[in-house]
């Protein structure tokens, strides 16, 4: 949610005025920023800190973490069925 809010107030002005510089799927992620209201901004900011302060505390001893960022191989950039399959 403060992704999709932030993405879509520094896309904002170009996502009104050029909208066919945006690929069909970028246009529809950083326009759904547009619906958050500001009391669910400010409290996923609020409860990002209390993550934050429970990650800390829980690493705190740990030197290294090593995690998976993608559970799919990656696809070919025009195979749009793929995409569309594994985007998400």
């Amino acid at each position: 949610m403060i992704l999709q809010a932030e993405a879509n107030a520094v896309h904002a002005e170009w996502l009104e005025m050029r909208t066919r510089d945006y690929g069909r799927r970028g246009f529809a992620r950083l326009s759904a920023g547009a619906s958050i209201s500001a009391t669910e901004y400010i409290r996923a900011l609020q409860f990002r800190r209390q993550l934050v302060d429970a990650m800390e505390a829980a690493l705190a001893s740990v030197d290294v973490a090593i995690c998976a960022s993608s559970l799919s191989l990656p696809c070919a950039i025009d195979d749009e069925q793929e995409i569309e399959r594994t985007y998400d």
